[in-house]
């Protein structure tokens, strides 16, 4: 064999290789790695709720039905003691009338439930899912702290959620 073909040989091998490495990348057989819940999110067709506007987050609670059916009134119910904080409480009350233009007219309640959403996700944006202090992506979305993320911050750009 001539020295031009080994090199040929090697060279091809390489090129092959490192296509099937690249494709192996892809398909996250090296452990993507992310750095926090909306690093995430954002790779992961989600959108987040809170931005720079909070016209998102105001839309989807003044267009959700109340906190008896399916529906993101429902899902800040749920989570209330999640996002209630110390200071100025939020009550179930604030949650059922945010956004209702009778019991809400000057929309003080949907502001403040906005404000301690947002406040609650500003914070959780930044966290990762832990199992004996090792981050471990790969069981993200088994992990209560991301499923609480997701349904109180963010929204699907693909509605799988």
């Amino acid at each position: 064999m001539t020295p031009q073909a080994i090199g040929a040989g090697v060279v091809g091998t390489a090129v092959v290789g490192g296509g099937g490495a690249l494709a192996a990348y892809a398909a996250g057989a090296f452990g993507v790695k992310y750095e926090n819940f909306l690093d995430y999110a954002k790779k992961n067709d989600y959108s987040y709720l809170i931005g720079d506007a909070e016209e998102k987050l105001k839309q989807k609670i003044t267009n959700s039905p109340d906190v008896s059916k399916e529906g993101y009134k429902k899902i800040l119910k749920d989570n209330l003691s999640l996002i209630d904080g110390s200071e100025d409480a939020l009550v179930e009350s604030d949650i059922t009338d945010a956004g209702d233009s009778t019991k809400d007219s000057n929309k003080s309640k949907l502001n403040k439930v906005v404000g301690k959403v947002k406040a609650w996700c500003e914070v959780k944006k930044l966290e990762s899912p832990r199992k004996d202090n090792e981050i471990n992506w790969s069981e993200v979305e088994g992990n209560t702290d991301w499923q609480n993320f997701r349904s109180l911050c963010l929204e699907s750009l693909t509605n799988n959620s």
